[in-house]
């Protein structure tokens, strides 16, 4: 039996009584039908999803049916191995199994009422990290949600987002940031135990070396960056701006990887638990109509594989330089960092019952804020430029891009694609990032 049929048979005959079996309002209902499907088009990276469609009789013989989908971690050991795939997606279902479920029961106590802390995420149905006998003896990680299409929830436009989107996400991720704050100004110990409880994720491997397989993207990004810079007139009359590009290519091109552990230093005011990949990719919006992507009115956040404990800055700053289109950047960069901070205090007054005055918010002051996320922000210039050519090329090259990638890495084929990919629009882009990052400060970080 291929590994694809042993999965569809999990999840069609022995899932859906470990769904009943933890959910208590779910619990005396009987299985009447079970359907699924395996969803290529919305497969992950690490992970392969299925559609599962139950229906359940409740002692009432009034039917029900859940619309699910099952995540469940790719079974290629090489590839779990080169992910440090396991890691991932154990972080992942701790999240949804330990994480927001603490969230969730420390702000009942506090009635909050400007923000619903139920609509972070999908309802979770499972989520555990265990070995499953039909699966073989590797530990498997399964997470069961809410299948939100059926709501309107879709992923909104590939690269760029307008303002109503990143108003949304800005919004979202400040009430989330949120709780590990107040978490920490009212000393509760299970702020630094459910961090304990996450795998550490380090850019750089558990001997200290830096994975070929991201060292390779950074240093073919480096590389084409400073090559389309050091070419282009315009850049050449700033030259401090050109210093900083040559002084990022000594620092950073050797050894981009443990250049980026920089953004990982634990701080005691302002490091919590973050989404940890927060941008397009990984939220859901709602829509008013099927159909493009006008007037977004809710949001969810999925995807927590990443997650870290550090700086809030680490989420911001990702998807402002990812998914804020280079005309706009200027007009809403403060903007929304302006929006994100000012949900942020709403919310952490409303869960410590106080007003903006507290004393115990004055670390936490715009100020503050501001001189803590400019030390931090070009963590997110330089992640958006590693992934911003595969976004932003046409979906052929997209397309030519991954299968490269799954059957060599380090061909040159795939060397000389990386440098070309979406043409002049990718690598104006990706400048224009690193001269707004040159220009707020956010390169100062390199000494």
């Amino acid at each position: 039996m291929s590994d694809q049929n042993k999965i569809l048979n999990f999840i069609r005959n022995k899932l859906p009584q470990l769904i009943l079996n933890h959910n208590d309002d779910l619990k005396g209902h009987k299985i009447v039908n079970c359907d699924v499907k395996a969803n290529t088009q919305l497969d992950g990276f690490m992970s392969s999803l299925y559609f599962l469609n139950i229906t359940l009789e409740n002692e009432h013989k009034s039917e029900t049916v859940h619309q699910l989908i099952v995540k469940i971690m790719k079974g290629d050991q090489n590839l779990r191995a080169e992910l440090n795939a396991t890691a991932l997606c154990m972080n992942e279902i701790k999240i949804y199994k330990d994480v927001i479920p603490y969230f969730k029961n420390f702000l009942k106590d506090s009635n909050v009422e400007t923000f619903d802390c139920e609509k972070w995420v999908p309802k979770v149905y499972f989520a555990d990290c265990k070995i499953v006998e039909e699966l073989g003896d590797s530990e498997e990680t399964i997470l069961v949600m809410e299948n939100l299409i059926p709501e309107g929830f879709r992923t909104g436009p590939r690269v760029d987002l307008n303002e109503d989107h990143l108003t949304l996400m800005a919004k979202c991720i400040a009430s989330y940031h949120a709780t590990s704050f107040a978490m920490r100004i009212k000393k509760d110990p299970m702020l630094e135990k459910l961090a304990e409880k996450l795998i550490p994720y380090s850019f750089l491997a558990n001997d200290g070396s830096e994975p070929n397989v991201s060292k390779v993207f950074y240093k073919y990004r480096l590389e084409r960056v400073f090559a389309y810079i050091c070419s282009e007139e315009k850049f050449h009359s700033n030259k401090e701006f050109i210093e900083k590009v040559r002084k990022l290519k000594r620092i950073a091109y050797d050894c981009p990887l443990k250049f980026m552990e920089i953004f990982l230093v634990k701080d005691e005011i302002f490091s919590i638990i973050l989404h940890g990949d927060y941008n397009r990719n990984n939220v859901l919006f709602k829509y008013d109509s099927e159909d493009g992507y006008n007037n977004p009115t809710d949001i969810r956040m999925i995807d927590f594989q990443e997650v870290r404990y550090a700086s809030p800055a680490i989420d911001l700053s990702f998807f402002m330089y990812m998914n804020l289109p280079g005309e706009l950047r200027e007009e809403l960069f403060d903007k929304l960092l302006e929006i994100y901070h000012k949900n942020l205090m709403t919310s952490l007054t409303d869960i410590l019952k106080c007003s903006t005055n507290d004393p115990r918010l004055e670390p936490y002051n715009f100020e503050n804020f501001m001189a803590h996320f400019s030390k931090n922000a070009f963590y997110g210039a330089m992640v958006a430029m590693v992934f911003i050519p595969m976004m932003a090329c046409p979906e052929e090259e997209c397309a030519k891009m991954i299968d490269l990638f799954d059957n060599d890495y380090e061909s040159e084929e795939l060397h000389k694609l990386n440098l070309t990919a979406g043409g002049r629009n990718v690598d104006e882009r990706v400048s224009g990032i690193l001269y707004h990052a040159f220009n707020k400060g956010f390169m100062d970080i390199l000494k």
